[in-house]
């Protein structure tokens, strides 16, 4: 059953920073399923994202965050499965 994360993002509505920030940086230090599924440039460019972000949605361009989006997503989805 997917989550609200999920439905967010396969709806393409306006996700919520602070909840997209945290999965963010969850993927990137804990989630060894969500991480893996990620190939090394993918995950190098998560961590850049999130460290360019400090934490402030502002910091991305819109395109970097709809990357973030992205790869959130897709990881999510990844972890989600294991």
């Amino acid at each position: 059953m997917p989550g609200p994360l999920s439905r967010w993002l396969a709806r393409g509505r306006a996700l919520p920073w602070a909840r997209l920030y945290f999965y963010g940086m969850w993927i990137y230090r804990k989630g060894r399923a969500a991480h893996g599924s990620l190939s090394a440039t993918e995950r190098s460019e998560l961590g850049r994202l999130l460290k360019k972000s400090r934490g402030q949605r502002r910091n991305l361009t819109r395109g970097e965050l709809e990357r973030l989006r992205g790869l959130v997503g897709q990881a999510l989805a990844a972890a989600r499965k294991a």
